[in-house]
């Protein structure tokens, strides 16, 4: 998949408006939502029962876009946040929060059965959908599109959120590989 992001905002403090594009999320204020997860470079493969480098055509990208999900299982394997590109991503509830010059603070909220959660990072740095959660998240923009943030995402403490390659691969503050991720709006 190419990328179609092309604006990158000098700073957020500059004006709610950038040239062409506008902050939507700070306009919106509450959206849905699908999160993609950008420069992953493993991918588990089940034929092998392992992990296999993210193979490209010569001569293409290689950002290829997963999709972020929630994971299954019973109980407490539920509701964690997993890439799996064998899925559709799962629908999220973005709420804004408030913005510094280079960040925008958000709570994310599941949908569905899960609205009545939100978004929060275990003490072992997973992030997963919580009944009692109140931290918000930051989001660094990076690009902008009239509906989409190609971003990092970053805990309350500033740790940007990673991929940890594990089966199935979370969504982690303090294991795993840098990504970026593309929040678009639905």
């Amino acid at each position: 998949m190419t990328s179609t992001l092309s604006h990158t905002p000098p700073t957020l403090a500059t004006s709610p408006v950038y040239p062409d594009i506008d902050n939507w999320i700070e306009n919106a204020g509450t959206f849905t939502a699908h999160i993609h997860c950008h420069g992953v470079k493993k991918q588990w493969s089940d034929l092998l029962q392992l992990y296999t480098p993210v193979r490209c055509l010569p001569g293409t990208s290689c950002d290829i876009a997963f999709p972020v999900n929630l994971s299954t299982g019973g109980s407490s394997l539920d509701n964690w946040l997993i890439i799996d590109n064998r899925k559709q991503p799962a629908t999220f509830k973005f709420e804004f929060h408030s913005r510094t010059t280079d960040r925008l603070y958000v709570r994310i909220h599941g949908t569905g059965t899960d609205q009545d959660k939100q978004v929060d990072i275990s003490r072992n740095g997973y992030l997963g959908l919580y009944a009692n959660a109140s931290e918000l998240l930051k989001l660094e923009p990076l690009e902008w599109t009239a509906n989409t943030l190609r971003c990092r995402i970053r805990d309350h403490q500033g740790h940007a959120v990673k991929v940890a390659y594990e089966n199935p691969t979370y969504l982690n503050v303090q294991n795993g590989d840098e990504v970026s991720f593309v929040i678009t709006r639905l």
